[in-house]
């Protein structure tokens, strides 16, 4: 074998699906190439092995029970047009139910609000509620619908681990909102369909109904409201932020740390909607990193931003001046640059400014100083179209009446950041002040966003409108909180008629940001910390022309439909094919969504009804055969995990009019005509035996149907590999490739349990409707690797002398005649003979192309956060109460930085410390990766047999290769390399990072056409006035403490004298 080849164990470790070709190496007979015996032999090889399978099977009678029943069954025509207008008006009326049950909400909530009075002397004892993290003795009932215990009755409240239960703002958001539960409780009894309803308060409070617990019980659960993305998106319109950090000498140490952590914080107060870039100053101002102008605030550009900011370093002599002016320019070339990639559309609500921007902020963070930069904001900012919010950062900041007239005086506010607990509280407070705008406009503003559910609901819409104080007094511009309620977006896709566009044709959504809201390959993970997937659909898609215009269709909200041909990569990306493709797409009504569906080109027809007789059920029960089914396909009220065949044939007899018939009639169809070909097979052949015993060498037979159905016989066969996750045949890579190609597909499985190690071939071929080419059904027969072997060896005469491989059309190896002959099964072909390889990619009987993969996740290892190890446990227990929210929270910091210094260590600990949790949560990052592809070229036909020849050196290798027709197999003749020898570089086939602005000092920002939001910019009715952040007077309690450390300080000198 090549050098570069990887080790056997590394072999063994993937399973991978493949279809096949074959390569024959045979020595130069005397000059002469017979290329006749060449395609006799490409012949024999694919007669032999249809035959081999067919007799095995009974594949000719089960094609031909299909084909004999076609009177029973009435096909449509697919209409794209009218169906993804039907299906966009069904998703439509959904998001309008949820609006309208919100807006109740939103009556109840106001009235609410508007009688409270306020109570400064609440204690936790004046107030009742559930606490999801607290010790939970409320008795819930497991519910289906929320897949886990609920409580029907009320709601639960999650507090942050980092907020004081016992204070005067928690108690009162708790007080006030208690009455909501009957409004809630309203709301799902006049709509079932109805997920989870809550109110994420501006204190940090969240009540969600129904009840339920809370899924991370730990102390490191780190979650708050006020920072999740449907909070952020409805509490705030657009942004335009920049960062502004003073890196000035004076900031090093301590003060700097809590700086490059309070970026963090920010950026993780941003979303899709808003751009963002962090720049620093002392002499000179220059972006942090490589971004030059704001980017998009989505996940992968925060995590570039975050990981710029760790390379910060102080230096210099701090000039407010020069870092405001460069901040002003910035955000004023942004302006006008971004422009051109909006819509025409301005969206509704005004305030926008003039030239299409929308709040304008600079985030001014220093640890203090004297300048005031008067004559910069009168040049930039005399009409404060830009907020400026200011933040003195540091235990003993400097002189801070500069740093607080910046804010104060621009629109925005001031605050000081002692500690490190104070970070989280006090720097996502600014969307109180942006809020003013929106709390001053008329009527309420409802936004559609995606995020990962917290309570395990998966991949949700989130539909919110925020709630205003309302007081009388227009001076009171308070932002309470967020109201939302949650529609899940696999119960709408659950609902999809996918018979209507079949195993290869799809749905997907966009929003109006082009990022997919629900896409087949789009990745979830739990990594994904509850952020919206911000992947956009030219990024999971094959970026070309015709879908950069269907994109823009699709944000613009226009219904059309194009016909695209591009490259569709399987599910396992190691192959990829051009293929054709229409895509129809329309507007959901009552979102910022749009939708489409994807028709391949083949399919053309669906099953609209069959004829059956319900009481044919007993079909179902095949003792000598393993079913799989995916029963909530049938019924929605159906749980996979808690199915049984019998339990399912009872609740249809009980239940039938709550499924959906058209798919159970299918499966009872399908399950008439396997039942009668098995029993056809058992009296005319003997090859397939009532004991469960196959022919020789075959080891199992899976029948997979378009109706969800998959039949494997024998009952024990564990050869294939169905799993759990995978119960519906369409979501499987090879039912796909054969219901798409209709040719023989084989798939080359390894299976090992670490001591042992089996080696198969599946093949796989569609049943199909000779009437209108319809794919119905798929026919899979695993064989031994030896049989396959046997079967290629017995159709060719080969002297020993001679090399054969057999590849797929991904560049895999199946079969060589080598003594490493098994070993090489899934190897890559460019690593084992990259001469050859290369050649067949060189003259286009391969096409080599890479795709790119926006949504892995690649290891944190080497890039830890440097802010958190200043965070210790002990301190971090003590912060959670909140200590930080009063003056006196650096003196109690200092207090415990004294006394327990020790404890400041996480290299020595025998429980997992509040950082190494964190850590292992964000054990990984988002990335992206290139996946080297090859494919056989369809394209050019290639018919006929093709001659080449591989120069090495001093030599000439020649080869030949043939098609198999009626399958994907190639053969291909080379001659002998023994006196030959290529020193080829090995094809690249493994996956590689790459676009990391961090190793590559390279960026991309990629800003891409979107459509513009409602922006609440001002309001002539704005208190720009007010401003917080005053220190107040120190009280007797603060000079005490202060005393105690400055003693304690003494002492501990004395004694280290």
């Amino acid at each position: 074998m090549a050098s570069g080849s990887p080790s056997a164990s590394t072999r063994c470790r993937c399973l991978h699906f493949y279809g096949l070709f074959a390569v024959f190496l045979l020595p130069n007979a005397g000059g002469s190439w017979l290329t006749p015996t060449v395609e006799r032999a490409a012949e024999e090889i694919e007669e032999k092995l249809v035959r081999f399978i067919a007799s095995s099977t009974g594949l000719d009678v089960l094609e031909q029970a299909y084909n004999d029943s076609t009177s029973r069954i009435t096909f449509q025509a697919v209409n794209g047009k009218d169906l993804v207008v039907e299906i966009a008006q069904s998703f439509g009326d959904v998001f309008r139910h949820r609006i309208e049950a919100l807006q109740l909400s939103l009556k109840h909530a106001k009235q609410l609000s508007k009688k409270y009075q306020w109570k400064p002397k609440i204690v936790e004892s004046d107030v009742h509620y559930i606490h999801a993290r607290g010790a939970f003795n409320e008795s819930f009932e497991f519910n289906e619908q929320y897949g886990r215990p609920v409580g029907l009755t009320s709601s639960s409240a999650h507090i942050p681990v980092d907020i004081y239960r016992g204070d005067v703002e928690i108690l009162n958001s708790l007080a006030w909102t208690a009455a909501m539960d009957q409004i809630w409780k309203e709301n799902k009894e006049r709509d079932q369909g109805i997920l989870w309803q809550y109110f994420g308060s501006q204190s940090g409070v969240l009540k969600v109904y129904p009840a339920s617990k809370w899924r991370r019980q730990k102390d490191s659960d780190l979650y708050d409201v006020r920072r999740r993305p449907w909070y952020t998106q409805g509490a705030s319109s657009p942004k335009e932020m920049l960062i502004l950090v003073d890196r000035s000498g004076s900031s090093h140490g301590q003060a700097l740390s809590l700086m490059k952590h309070s970026v963090k914080s920010i950026l993780e107060t941003v979303g899709e909607n808003d751009y963002v870039n962090v720049a620093n100053f002392s002499e000179k101002a220059s972006w942090v990193g490589c971004f030059s102008t704001l980017v998009q605030a989505n996940q992968r550009n925060k995590q570039w931003l975050s990981a710029f900011v760790d390379t910060v370093t102080a230096g210099g002599v701090a000039s407010y001046a020069t870092g405001l002016e460069f901040a002003f320019q910035q955000l004023e070339n942004f302006t006008w640059t971004h422009n051109q990639n909006y819509s025409e559309d301005d969206g509704e609500g005004g305030g926008r400014g003039g030239d299409g921007s929308c709040n304008k902020m600079i985030m001014f963070l220093t640890d203090g100083g004297t300048e005031m930069p008067v004559e910069v904001i009168r040049k930039y900012n005399a009409n404060k179209t830009v907020r400026i919010f200011s933040f003195a950062i540091g235990p003993v900041a400097n002189a801070i009446p500069a740093v607080k007239w910046l804010g104060c005086s621009n629109r925005g506010y001031f605050y000081q950041i002692p500690a490190m607990g104070a970070v989280r509280s006090k720097v996502q407070d600014y969307h109180s002040y942006l809020a003013r705008p929106q709390a001053l406009a008329p009527g309420g503003h409802f936004t559609t966003s995606v995020h990962l559910d917290e309570l395990g609901m998966g991949l949700v819409a989130s539909v919110t409108v925020p709630v205003f104080n309302q007081s009388q007094d227009i001076g009171n511009q308070s932002l309470l909180g967020i109201l939302g309620v949650d529609i899940s977006l696999m119960k709408l896709i659950d609902s999809l008629p996918r018979q209507k566009f079949g195993p290869s044709g799809y749905a997907f959504a966009i929003n109006s940001n082009g990022y997919v809201v629900f896409h087949p390959d789009l990745k979830i993970t739990e990594s994904s910390h509850g952020s919206p997937p911000s992947v956009d659909f030219v990024e999971i898609e094959d970026d070309t022309r015709e879908k950069q215009d269907i994109r823009r269709d699709m944000i613009d909200r226009r219904l059309g439909h194009k016909v695209t041909r591009s490259y569709v990569a399987g599910l396992d990306d190691k192959h990829a094919d051009m293929r054709e493709r229409t895509y129809y797409y329309s507007p959901i009504p009552n979102t910022n969504f749009s939708l489409a569906i994807v028709v391949p080109e083949y399919y053309k027809v669906y099953i609209e009804s069959l004829s059956i007789d319900m009481t044919t059920m007993h079909h179902l029960q095949l003792n000598n055969m393993k079913m799989l089914l995916e029963y909530k396909r049938y019924c929605h009220q159906l749980q996979n995990a808690s199915m049984t065949v019998e339990t399912f044939i009872s609740f249809l007899q009980a239940n039938y009019t709550l499924c959906d018939m058209n798919e159970v009639r299918h499966l009872l169809f399908d399950a008439e005509i396997i039942s009668n070909w098995l029993s056809s097979v058992h009296k005319m052949d003997s090859t397939i035996q009532k004991l469960g015993s196959l022919r020789d060498g075959v080891v199992g037979i899976a029948v997979e149907t378009n109706s969800g159905l998959t039949l494997i016989y024998p009952l024990n066969g564990t050869a294939f590999n169905f799993s759990e996750s995978t119960l519906n045949p369409w979501d499987r890579v090879h039912y796909k490739r054969a219901a798409e190609t209709n040719i023989w597909i084989y798939t080359p499985l390894i299976k090992s349990d670490g001591n042992f190690t089996e080696k198969f071939i599946m093949a796989s071929k569609a049943i199909t409707l000779s009437s209108n080419n319809y794919r119905i059904a798929v026919l899979n027969t695993m064989m031994t690797y030896q049989k396959f072997y046997e079967v290629i060896t017995s159709a060719i005469s080969i002297e020993s002398s001679k090399l054969v491989y057999i590849i797929d059309d991904g560049g895999f190896v199946l079969y060589s005649n080598r003594n490493e002959s098994s070993q090489c099964i899934g190897e890559f072909f460019g690593v084992i003979q990259p001469d050859i390889m290369s050649d067949l990619v060189e003259r286009n009987l391969f096409i080599s192309r890479k795709k790119t993969d926006y949504q892995c996740m690649c290891s944190t290892k080497g890039m830890r956060n440097s802010a958190l190890r200043i965070f210790p446990t002990f301190l971090y227990q003590l912060l959670s109460l909140q200590w930080w929210s009063s003056t006196s929270s650096w003196v109690y910091f200092q207090i415990c930085s004294w006394l327990f210094s020790g404890f400041f260590s996480f290299s020595s600990s025998s429980s997992q410390t509040l950082e190494e949790e964190i850590i292992a949560e964000h054990s990984h990052r988002t990335c992206i990766m290139e996946i080297p592809q090859y494919h056989f070229n369809l394209e050019d036909g290639f018919e006929s047999i093709q001659d080449g020849a591989v120069s090495c050196g001093n030599c000439t290798r020649r080869y030949q290769a043939s098609r198999l027709h009626r399958s994907n197999l190639l053969l291909v003749v080379i001659e002998s390399a023994e006196n030959c020898k290529c020193t080829t570089i090995p094809l690249p086939y493994q996956p590689k990072e790459i676009k990391n602005p961090i190793t590559d000092q390279e960026c991309y920002p990629n800003v891409r056409y979107h459509r513009k939001l409602p922006c609440f910019d001002s309001n002539p009715n704005e208190m720009a006035s007010y401003c917080t952040g005053c220190l107040p007077t120190m009280s007797w309690r603060l000079f005490s403490l202060s005393l105690v450390v400055a003693l304690l300080t003494v002492a501990r000198q004395r004694v280290l004298r």
